[in-house]
């Protein structure tokens, strides 16, 4: 998930994940070009476009192409110091309002642990040289009074912070639009307020309104958010409406801004696009905004929508505007606003049908899903795509398309990887009635959510009836690619400026289109053992997901079945074959999407069938159920033992199963008489070593055994691979990667980015193996550094040498008894083997 963020929430939180979504309705996994409608064969650049390569026929109002002030604004001197260096949780502001016009006054509250004072500076942020900012003003210090208790609505468990202004800020006359940062420091540290301001009068061709309503919808200050409650006082698990009037608990008070959208504005502002920055509260008051506009941007995670904001975006594509999404999960949610003031936001969400008082008043502002009755209104129908999966990692993105013009001067061709592209959630097509006509596909990955089920990630492009053009890249964290740290993608940069230049711009594509820029570090490349070989097993299975090595043989779960692959490829069914729940002989047993699969010693099969919540076992032709029954966590034998979608399992030298009990974060042991204890875990997120029984162990989807009895998880999105004592009190310790640190770059354990690691194993030596999922590569750790085995550059079945072998998605891996790799890819429905050298 872009997952920078990920310490500061969960230390600050300790609690409390975003639920799944479980869309119902299939994803379109091929269209013909006979099926994609009558508009299918218009070429991208018909005479649909206009003469200036931007919007074609908009109406007598569309605004002209300009000098952007944006670019002269780039041009002054910028500074680092609008970064912290004491980010304190003992201090916190927030400003009267989302947005303000050059000439206004910005109100600024704030509180602290302890009565201070403070002075503070206003930033505003974008590329400047690569400085990322540039000071505006600053104002003398003031007192600062220790924080009030917080006021929280009984009705909704909206949470307010009722705090007396600390500052006025008068905004420049001459402010050029764009999102703004008030910095604040005290003897106690230091924070943020934020806003944006915007545009006096309109001008700029693309209109980019910051998602101020989600940035809001998961800000948990105050003990609750719609996702949230860590309150006593209010009883359900989330709340129904969220205040503006607090501080933003993320990133030291700028709630999503950094971690969705500053790599964006980096970029965009270093290219000086012509852009009018507002937010969700303005398209809201005033949908007439997006009047005129060559381009209506959608960046980040743009998820919570008023009927208001919904009309404007479809209103302007109506009218030609064309529409860039850069982002996914997009108009998932309707809210709305309790008032005029726009400083409360009213979202029920699964208590809508029940809970809702526009339940029966006021339909039509239901706060459900837009896709769901009464709504009706899938967002596919704009976008082209809608909201698929919350994934448990990073993927690449596959170019599916290479001959589209937004891979101009891109230097990709069919079956490039491009690393970590679908971050954090993604979206894909439905086959719903609602797509578009002549919707393409440019790139796409395989993906896997946090209810373990595959989905398909995907880039699309379409044109609508009436010219105007609309592109959405799939992933809420594609920004990175264009500046993040260690992530930044030259080929998705091209992509963008080529995005650009057509929607808004001269039409320009290729290098012309893309303006060189001072970067931070870049992704390092992978370090490559040499004398590693890759081969194909065989490419007849379906969708392998785990894989065990069973002597020379391999156990593969290849979708809701088990089956048998020998070393010369040949697959043979063990059990299972269509989804549900059913022991008994092994030709009629049923699974529903098993994720982990391990063989004892005796030739029991181990199965984690975890879309029923059961550990079950094969022997004899006969399937049954060994531990667990419905869904919970409780320790115990047999049936009374429960679950919460167990992940990976593996075998322990004394004969126990290991198994990643991923939704109740925790780390089990099975007994081979199928009594079920807790090795690690207290139930809670987060990333914290220590005894066993008080160790955070963040969604474990994968362990394995180390020789000499310890275990090592994988957890998602942390960072981090853990150790956990085979004996003891189970302590939790870190392996490789920190806390927080994104990405997929090789290196000594402590820095080297494993936050993408999909599944691990352990070779007899010591060595500990890896799959990263964003990547698409085979790692390993081996005496304290990490470096690559195989993959990476090209999706397939290429085999050969391990830096020129190629992965589409490698997702489980398993050491044979000759020391070889066994490694299951579902998209290419292939089982791969990847052997050291001497």
């Amino acid at each position: 998930m872009g997952r920078l963020l990920f310490a500061i929430v969960f230390f600050c939180l300790g609690c409390g994940a975003k639920p799944p979504h479980t869309p119902t309705e299939p994803p379109i996994t091929t269209v013909s070009p006979a099926d994609a409608g009558p508009d299918a064969s218009v070429p991208d650049d018909s005479s649909t476009k206009g003469p200036d390569g931007g919007v074609p026929d908009a109406g007598p109002d569309i605004l002209p192409l300009r000098r952007s002030p944006i670019l002269d604004e780039n041009q002054r001197p910028g500074s680092h110091g609008w970064q912290l260096s004491q980010g304190s949780s003992q201090l916190a502001a927030f400003a009267d309002r989302t947005s303000a016009l050059p000439g206004e006054q910005v109100v600024i509250h704030a509180g602290a642990a302890n009565p201070t004072t403070a002075s503070w500076q206003l930033w505003r942020i974008g590329y400047y040289g690569g400085a990322g900012g540039r000071k505006v003003l600053e104002g003398a210090s003031a007192p600062i009074p220790s924080w009030p208790p917080t006021t929280m609505d009984p009705a909704t468990g909206a949470v307010s912070a009722l705090w007396p202004t600390a500052f006025t800020v008068t905004v420049p006359a001459d402010a050029v639009t764009g999102a703004y940062l008030v910095k604040i420091t005290s003897p106690l540290g230091q924070t943020y307020a934020t806003f944006v301001v915007r545009e006096p009068a309109r001008g700029g061709t693309i209109l980019y309104p910051l998602s101020t309503n989600t940035y809001q919808a998961y800000n948990a200050w105050g003990g609750t958010s719609l996702y949230d409650n860590f309150r006593s006082d209010w009883s359900k698990w989330h709340a129904f409406a969220v205040s503006f009037d607090r501080p933003y608990l993320q990133d030291n008070g700028v709630g999503e801004l950094f971690s969705k959208d500053r790599d964006f504005i980096y970029f965009a502002e270093a290219q000086g696009y012509d852009i009018a920055y507002a937010t969700d509260t303005d398209l809201d008051r005033d949908p007439a905004l997006v009047h005129g506009r060559r381009m209506v941007l959608l960046q980040g995670h743009s998820e919570y929508w008023t009927e208001a904001m919904r009309n404007a975006v479809e209103d302007a594509v109506a009218r030609g505007s064309n529409l860039a999404v850069l982002a996914a999960n997009n108009s998932y949610w309707q809210v709305r606003f309790t008032d005029a003031s726009r400083r409360t936001l009213i979202g029920y969400k699964d208590f809508a049908d029940t809970l809702d008082p526009a339940r029966n008043s006021d339909p039509a502002h239901l706060t459900t899903l837009w896709r769901k009755a009464p709504l009706n209104r899938p967002e596919n129908g704009v976008f082209g795509t809608m909201y698929g999966s919350w994934l448990w990692t990073d993927a690449p993105a596959t170019v599916t398309d290479p001959s589209s013009w937004l891979w101009a001067g891109a230097d990709v061709s069919k079956g490039t990887l491009i690393p970590g592209a679908y971050g954090d959630e993604s979206d894909h097509r439905y086959v719903n009635g609602d797509e578009p006509a002549g919707v393409s596909v440019i790139a796409d990955a395989m993906v896997e959510d946090h209810s373990a089920l595959i989905n398909s990630a995907e880039s699309t492009t379409y044109t609508t009836a009436g010219g105007a053009m609309v592109f959405a890249s799939g992933s809420i964290t594609w920004a990175h690619a264009l500046a993040g740290v260690g992530r930044w993608d030259a080929r998705v940069q091209q992509l963008v400026a080529n995005l650009f230049s057509r929607f808004a711009g001269d039409g320009t594509l290729g290098p012309a289109a893309l303006k060189p820029m001072a970067l931070p570090e870049d992704a390092p490349r992978p370090q490559y053992r040499p004398g590693v070989r890759v081969s194909t097993v065989t490419r007849a299975l379906e969708r392998p997901v785990a894989v065990a090595a069973a002597g020379a043989d391999a156990i593969v779960v290849d979708g809701d079945r088990i089956v048998r692959v020998s070393s010369a490829g040949v697959v043979t069914p063990v059990a299972g074959g269509s989804a549900g729940l059913a022991d008994g002989p092994a030709s009629q047993a049923q699974f529903r999407g098993p994720r982990g699969v391990a063989v004892a010693a005796d030739g029991t099969i181990y199965v984690s069938d975890t879309g029923n919540n059961r550990i079950r076992a094969i022997a004899g032709g006969n399937v049954w159920t060994v531990a667990g029954s419905r869904l919970g966590f409780a320790d115990g034998p047999g049936a009374q033992a429960l679950f919460s979608q167990p992940m990976g399992i593996a075998l322990t030298p004394t004969g126990s199963l290991l198994i990643a009990d991923s939704w109740n974060q925790r780390l089990r042991e099975m007994t081979a008489a199928g009594a079920v204890s807790t090795w690690a875990g207290c139930g809670l997120e987060g990333v914290t070593d220590g005894a066993g029984s008080a160790a955070h162990v963040n969604f474990p989807i994968s362990v394995a055994v180390l020789p000499g009895g310890d275990a090592v998880i994988a957890s998602s999105a942390t960072g981090v691979l853990r150790r956990v004592a085979g004996g003891g009190t189970h302590n939790v310790t870190t392996l490789a990667g920190a806390v927080g640190l994104s990405g997929w770059g090789d290196g000594p354990a402590g820095s080297a980015q494993v936050s993408e690691t999909l599944a691990v194993a352990a070779l007899p030596d010591g060595q500990v193996v890896f799959l990263d999922g964003a990547s698409a590569r085979v790692r390993a750790l081996r005496n304290g550094v990490v470096d690559t085995l195989a993959g990476g550059g090209r999706g397939g079945t290429i085999d050969g040498a391990g830096d020129e072998a190629g992965f589409s998605w490698p997702r489980a891996i398993a050491v044979a008894p000759d020391r070889s790799m066994l490694v299951a890819d579902p998209r290419e429905h292939a089982l791969r083997r990847v052997t050291l050298g001497p």
